[in-house]
């Protein structure tokens, strides 16, 4: 997989040694998670916009975790770890301070996306 490395020259969310230990090594295996992670959460942004809209804390929490695993599993360590402080606020049922980072939120998501997608084309 240290062949794959070069891929990573513009990846700026996703971290390699994180996602050679994650998958053994198996770039196949990789990118099989980069399909469902597109199938499944291309789209969270908008999502958990109008999930945080609806007021439904269960339903937020659920989401935010949901998306926190997600990021970990394909290596956005850092995107995944800012999702568990989320989650953590989604859990106080702290919504406000979760709609005061949704511009943050949305650039974190976009990044990976665009990494996502550089990798997928790969």
């Amino acid at each position: 997989m240290d062949d794959k490395k070069v891929l990573f020259k513009n990846v700026k969310n996703l971290d390699f040694e994180t996602i050679k230990e994650n998958f053994a090594e198996d770039w196949d295996m990789f990118q099989f998670s980069v399909k469902i992670y597109v199938e499944n959460y291309l789209n969270s942004y908008e999502t958990l916009a109008t999930t945080i809209d609806s007021g439904d804390q269960e339903e937020i929490h659920r989401l935010i975790h949901s998306l926190k695993g997600a990021f970990n599993q394909i290596g956005a360590l850092e995107v995944g770890s800012y999702f568990a402080e989320l989650e953590l606020l989604a859990k106080d049922g702290n919504f406000d301070s979760i709609r005061e980072q949704m511009e943050t939120i949305k650039g974190k998501i976009e990044g990976v996306n665009q990494d996502v997608q550089t990798l997928k084309e790969a």
